[in-house]
């Protein structure tokens, strides 16, 4: 958001206790008036006065239910010692520093080592615990958030708390129309790190230059045993790597690293070379602020360089070489009344600069009470603070516990975290116990749920090559030699491969044994078609896998195309027409199977038909109904469009009729909506026209069996199609709902949304519970996520309607639902929840 706004002139650190409290107090009222609309019970068509009171009594308790879990959440974070915000503030005057609201933030956004400064500011601002600011901001590293502020919109950034950029964002910025500008407000280097049993304490620039360019490649040419260097380097445009061409290499070619010692997370390089290979030979680099307090190892040191030990002192001074400055960053026209504006000054002052100290990192101006004992590091106090205000990129809650069953367990994918690259299993209680390195699981989920006893689709980390894994028994069942591997819903993996003439085959891997067969891509019916040989000659197999005869397309002027089970979808002519095949192999429509009578009601004659291509479009397969269409030369403004029945094989409406179509439940099966000067018809399960109890057509499906029509222009009528609930619902009309028959849709049992250009509202029966510019549902499994921007996200069961959990801020969405977990995306982390909204794991997301 790009707002403006006010200062406390009188914003002291005694009275920001009080303000907090005052403000937590607040935001615990808002949420619970605007949770109060959102009610978690079905209900059935009521008179109004019922509904009226009902809603009142439901509201109330909502209302109570939610203030007592607000001022119950707020005690646990006070007691656990979340709250970091006030801690670091102490004795530093906070004047200056505007309070604004969460709504008001400005967007913020910059490199993963300033994120614990971007927390600490929202919190201090917004009156947020240290807790709440991790679920709110995120960055998304150094050169995508420069981008971010040369960009307009919802995603534009309002200030950067950012290392400097790679060459080419700073050509892309200095070409850009937007123009920023920038203040220096902490000190930063860039330094290297060695396994703890190196005995190659120092080393020199030009030493360091000789290692990346490949000169020297021996530990022993630089003070250390007789050991190969293992240098790890950091992928291209990252803010670290962008540190070391500027400022060790300087124009010296570094030697192009493996993959696997280029890895695109710091944390993850910092992993690899304190374990590398157990062998001690490893070195890699960071900055120093996330080396020091957000990813620290035991078995990992810092290395002296041309003599100068990495510390907050020799960083200051400069008697460390490599020293980079951050900046506070905005746009060059951001006004000066803006809240962007006044976080920018503040961070450049004597108390923004105090606080930058706390928090661990080097000001830019010296501290009054820290130069004593730098020499070693920061003083005890300041290292204390910033530990206990780091990052933790992988937190477990301890006496957590699942409901998993006991041959079930979590997966954490490395993969797609700030970890390493490896895989971490994890039993009911949340203890690892087993971690597997060189695989990627296919799924690409931060977490899943994993069976012993069985294997997931994945690829070889080195080949990039897919196949079966057993991970507990950490081998390959299906070698992988796959270019895919596909998961089947009905529990099957298909691989296939790109290389030509290869064949694709299915894998079932049930209690350690595999089972393998053909993998036939075409089910029609009961059976599988498949034209190996490409000679139009197709092979149909059983369910068994037994040869069971062979349609011969060729013979009848038809060459292959795809299946729709239970038909298959054939071409013939040099047209291209289309012809559809039943399971029989018969043909059940070709554009010449057309009746006379068919032709009249599309007003064409047969000489014109000849001239026509026909194409088919959707099949309903429970009615089995098709859209077809007949066009000249691809004229589509020229396209008769209509509908077919297989069953009676004839043509359902006429030329001048309006078709449109929508998918429902499954996804596969459409419904057909035609307008007509009879008025409007909706087909959904038979070749009769859709109709209410009393005798309306529908015009309008909400899937899970829900279909309605208007009843005027401010209302419509909803019930289920065999007429056993019905709803009424203050919808306006829109512009599109002539031509549209999906514009509402049901979600959960009795919930649903209507979108409309301006608004869209959720209801749950016949009560509206939501209204925003933009209401989103995401189905996983048995439950449903929604979202918009101006209420917290909801996870509803929607099997009954119930909501079952509400999150904190709207800005976190759902990665994953799989039972009795969820993740959800809170800023630079992904919360492992259990189906209560009990967090018990966090870890930070790559980006």
């Amino acid at each position: 958001m790009r707002k403006t706004g006010w200062n406390h002139t009188a914003w002291l650190t005694a009275a920001f206790t009080c303000a907090v409290a005052v403000f937590t107090a607040g935001c615990a009222g808002n949420s619970a008036q605007s949770s109060v609309k959102e009610t978690t019970q079905a209900e059935t068509t009521q008179t109004p006065a019922a509904e009226s009171t009902e809603a009142a009594t439901e509201s109330a308790s909502a209302a109570g239910t939610i203030q007592e879990e607000a001022a119950e959440a707020a005690t646990q974070d006070e007691e656990s010692g979340k709250d970091l915000s006030l801690q670091l503030a102490e004795g530093i005057d906070l004047r200056g520093l505007p309070h604004i609201s969460a709504e008001d933030y400005p967007k913020v956004d910059g490199s993963t080592a300033t994120l614990p400064l971007s927390y600490e500011l929202y919190a201090l601002c917004t009156g947020s615990t240290y807790s709440e600011a991790q679920k709110a901001v995120a960055h998304s590293k150094t050169d995508q958030s420069y981008y971010a502020m040369l960009t307009d919109g919802d995603y534009a950034a309002d200030l950067l708390l950012v290392y400097e950029p790679s060459d080419q964002t700073k050509a892309d910025i200095k070409n850009n129309k937007i123009k920023l500008t920038s203040e220096k407000i902490g000190l930063d280097a860039l330094v290297f790190l060695e396994n703890a049993g190196n005995q190659a304490d120092n080393l020199t620039t030009a030493q360091l230059q000789d290692i990346y360019s490949g000169k020297i490649r021996n530990w022993s040419r630089v003070g250390g045993a007789d050991k190969e260097i293992a240098a790890f380097q950091r992928v291209e445009n990252s803010g670290s790597q962008t540190l070391m061409k500027k400022l060790v290499m300087k124009g010296v070619k570094m030697q192009q690293a493996p993959s696997y010692k280029t890895p695109s997370e710091m944390g993850q390089l910092i992993e690899n070379v304190a374990s590398y290979s157990n062998a001690e030979n490893a070195i890699g680099y960071s900055v120093y602020f996330y080396a020091r307090n957000m990813y620290s190892m035991p078995n990992l040191k810092f290395v002296s360089v041309d003599g100068a030990q990495p510390s907050p002192q020799t960083i200051r001074d400069g008697s460390y070489p490599f020293v980079n400055p951050f900046y506070a960053v905005i746009r060059s026209d951001e006004p000066a009344d803006s809240y962007a504006k006044k976080l920018y000054d503040w961070l450049a002052s004597e108390p923004g600069q105090q606080l930058i100290e706390k928090l661990g990192y080097v000001p830019v101006t010296a501290g009054k009470d820290t130069e004593s004992g730098a020499a070693g590091g920061s003083s005890a106090d300041t290292k204390d603070t910033a530990a206990s205000a780091s990052l933790q990129l992988l937190q477990i809650r301890g006496g957590a516990e699942l409901s998993l069953e006991d041959d079930q367990y979590i997966l954490l994918d490395g993969h797609q975290t700030a970890l390493d690259d490896s895989l971490r299993i994890y039993d009911r209680n949340l203890k690892e116990v087993k971690t597997v390195s060189g695989v990627s699981p296919s799924s690409r989920l931060t977490v899943t749920l994993v069976r012993k006893g069985s294997a997931i689709s994945a690829s070889d980390d080195k080949t990039g090559l897919s196949g079966l894994y057993d991970l507990f028994e950490e081998k390959w069942v299906v070698q992988p030699t796959y270019t895919y591997m596909t998961a089947n819903d009905d529990g099957s993996f298909t691989g296939s491969s790109d290389e030509a003439g290869s064949s694709a085959y299915n894998f079932v891997y049930r209690n350690g044994r595999l089972e393998k067969t053909k993998a036939y891509y075409n089910k029609v019916g009961d059976a599988y078609w498949n034209d190996d040989d490409g000679d139009n000659v197709i092979t149909v197999t059983d369910k068994s896998g037994r040869e069971a005869g062979t349609v011969d397309l060729a013979a009848q002027n038809m060459r292959a195309g795809y299946a729709v089970d239970p038909y298959y979808i054939a071409y013939t002519g040099s047209l291209d027409d289309t012809c559809i095949l039943n399971s029989d192999g018969d043909v059940v429509l070709t554009k010449q199977m057309l009746s006379d009578d068919d032709l009249e009601k599309l007003e064409i004659s047969r000489a014109d038909l000849d001239r026509l291509t026909f194409y088919y479009f959707d099949l309903n397969k429970e009615a089995d109904i098709v859209s077809c269409a007949l066009e000249k030369n691809g004229d589509y403004d020229g396209r008769i469009e209509f509908l077919y029945d297989l069953g009676t094989g004839e043509v359902m409406t006429n030329r001048k009729d309006e078709i449109s179509s929508a998918y429902v439940d499954d996804y596969s099966t459409p419904v057909f909506l035609v307008h007509g000067e009879d008025g409007d018809k909706l087909y959904t399960d038979s070749d009769t026209p859709a109709m209410s109890k009393d005798g309306h057509a529908f015009t309008m499906v909400l899937q899970d069996g829900w279909y309605g029509y208007r009843v005027d222009d401010k209302t419509i009528a909803i019930e289920k199609q065999d007429g056993s609930q019905k709803y009424t619902l203050s919808v306006p009309k829109t512009a599109d709902e002539e031509s549209n028959p999906g514009i509402g849709r049901c979600v959960a049992k009795d919930m649903f949304i209507f979108s409309t250009a301006d608004e869209a509202t959720l209801w749950q029966g016949s009560r509206c519970i939501r209204r925003a510019e933009y209401i989103g549902d995401i189905p996983f499994g048995d439950f449903v996520a929604i979202q918009d921007p101006d209420h917290p996200l909801m996870i509803v069961d929607k099997t009954d309607g119930s909501v079952i959990f509400r999150t904190s801020y709207s800005t976190q969405y759902v990665e994953n639902i799989e039972r009795p977990v969820m993740v959800l995306r809170e800023g630079n982390y992904a919360a492992v929840m259990d189906l209560k909204g009990n967090e018990v794991m966090r870890v930070m997301e790559r980006w």
